[in-house]
């Protein structure tokens, strides 16, 4: 703020110091002592009871430390705003500061700013249009605003879109094509009766009217206008054609992106997708006594008969199946069995409920599993399925999540759907049994799949309605021919499953994965984890892997 003006409002500045008072008796009584003319909001007063403008007396301070009038001494903190002093100041009558312009104001002090603001005809005004460069007085406002060329201007003719300025009106008139114009021959009166043409029409009417003597000239009119037309419309779409083509090659840049784009977003799935597997261990502290465990967990080899009357065993993994994920797949090579035996090793998938021992033959509910026989335990029902297996074998277990389909492969080759009825809502656990000196080796992506499984979940859909058509019916190695029983695929999925609590069952799972190559003694201290740290992880990527597989 400026010692000279001042106003409450920041569009208009004051100069009170200026200001032309009507004669007054008390106007040298209400003047401030430094500048001599009526004190000047803000005003303020002294302990020795004389008045000052503020912004003058906050001047004088700075060299001196008495007051002008009487020589008092004073600090800063003595100076106090005096309110009721102002007011009587601004019942003052002042003349308008553009009296010199016509403003033939005279009113009270306090009222100027009101006055400058809202009535006065002689204040500065500059034009509301950005364009345009007027500056006038407020009484011209109306009129300059009526007429000025950079008022935005829009055609009202049906049809036409023309937007500019007041200042293209004109000119915009005598070339709209919208606008109604009469035939020569109307207006001259030789006979024609269209006195409302569009203008964009005028041209094609002209060549048709009847009215017109076609001679010579209106013979090269003619022709000229049809070949200007012809080279407008060579140019026009030979433009076209250019735009076309530059549209064309940036669409295959674009393309071209969005191709590599996917194809690195695959890469890069599939390489996570991976890397969730290589995740898996069997769970040494999930299995049977009777199975002792080596290489990082990944060997499964039968000891002993854990029990009287309890001799087949089994194994869970450390972590279930994440659901966020297209499908889930494992194999295992079998190593050693007793082919005298019927159930010797199994592969499959179970839930926590799921017994770890059983007696001979196997088959609990809450398990879906191939034995090494051929046949299939459907949550407790025993099917024919496929032919079985012998020693060096790679059989491997697949579950797909959207169809909620199993299926299981033989040495890299798919034997058909087993189930599309897995309950995917509880978790499931890799699962793998065994009787009697057998020996599995187990691959959860830590080396290749014998079978295509990453090419299988490039194109599921098809390869699904594949597994969908194979026939159920195998042929063993023996000759002996397996049919597969008919059944209804509800049989299996218990009605304990649909009104489960998911998050009470999911919580009774251990999560511990022993690196110790040895056996079963050598666990990890920090083996088990909470799985709801794994429903964290699992919310936090389902989205991810929805849109790269879905």
């Amino acid at each position: 703020m400026s010692i000279k003006d001042y106003s409450d409002d920041p569009e208009i500045s004051i100069s009170y110091m200026d200001l032309e008072y009507e004669d007054h008796p008390a106007l040298q009584t209400l003047s401030c002592p430094i500048c001599t003319c009526p004190a000047m909001p803000i005003v303020v007063r002294l302990p020795c009871g004389h008045i000052f403008c503020k912004a003058h007396i906050l001047e004088w301070l700075k060299t001196n430390a008495t007051c002008p009038m009487c020589k008092t001494e004073f600090e800063k903190k003595d100076i106090v705003e005096d309110k009721v002093i102002e007011e009587i100041i601004n019942t003052l009558k002042v003349s308008c500061p553009q009296k010199e312009l016509g403003c033939d104001w005279l009113g009270e002090r306090g009222k100027l700013l009101n006055h400058l603001k809202n009535s006065c005809q002689y204040m500065t005004y500059k034009c509301i249009y950005s364009k345009c460069n007027y500056v006038g007085l407020t009484k011209d406002k109306e009129e300059h605003e009526r007429i000025c060329e950079w008022k935005p201007y829009v055609c009202e003719l049906k049809g036409c879109n023309f937007k500019g300025y007041l200042g293209d009106k004109q000119h915009h008139e005598n070339v709209c094509e919208w606008k109604f114009v009469a035939c020569p021959n109307y207006l001259n009166g030789n006979g024609c009766q269209m006195d409302k043409i569009i203008r964009k029409d005028f041209q094609e009417h002209l060549w048709k009217c009847e009215c017109f003597v076609k001679d010579l000239e209106w013979i090269i009119k003619k022709s000229d206008e049809i070949q200007e037309h012809q080279k407008n419309n060579f140019t026009y779409y030979e433009d076209q054609t250019k735009k076309s083509y530059e549209r064309l090659k940036k669409l295959e840049g674009i393309i071209k992106t969005i191709e590599d784009d996917l194809e690195n977003d695959m890469n890069t799935s599939k390489d996570s997708l991976m890397s969730i597997f290589m995740d898996f261990h069997w769970n040494p502290n999930d299995k049977n006594s009777s199975l002792k465990l080596s290489n990082n967990n990944l060997i499964v080899k039968y000891k002993k008969h854990s029990s009287p009357g309890c001799s087949w065993s089994s194994v869970r993994s450390s972590i279930p199946i994440p659901t966020y994920i297209p499908a889930f797949y494992f194999e295992i090579k079998i190593l050693n069995f007793d082919e005298d035996w019927r159930y010797s090793n199994s592969i499959g998938i179970s839930t926590k409920q799921a017994p770890l021992n059983q007696n001979i033959p196997p088959g609990s509910k809450k398990m879906w599993c191939y034995f090494n026989n051929g046949s299939i335990n459907i949550n407790g029902k025993t099917k024919n399925y496929g032919s079985a297996v012998n020693i060096n074998d790679i059989i491997g277990c697949c579950l797909i999540f959207k169809s909620r389909t199993l299926f299981f492969t033989k040495n890299g080759q798919p034997l058909g759907i087993a189930s599309k009825r897995i309950p995917i809502d509880i978790p499931l656990y890799p699962t793998v049994g065994m009787y009697n000196n057998s020996i599995i080796e187990t691959n959860f992506g830590q080396k290749d799949f014998m079978f295509n499984f990453l090419g299988f979940i490039d194109d599921l859909d098809n390869n699904e309605k594949e597994l969908n058509d194979m026939p159920r019916n195998f042929v063993n190695e023996s000759g002996d021919e397996y049919e597969y029983d008919s059944y209804s695929d509800e049989d299996e999925y218990s009605e304990e499953y649909s009104n489960r609590n998911t998050d009470s069952s999911f919580s009774e799972s251990s999560f511990s994965v022993s690196d110790n190559s040895s056996d079963e003694e050598s666990i990890a201290s920090d083996g088990e984890q909470n799985e709801s740290s794994l429903s964290v992880i699992n919310s936090d990527i389902t989205r991810l892997f929805s849109e790269l597989f879905n």
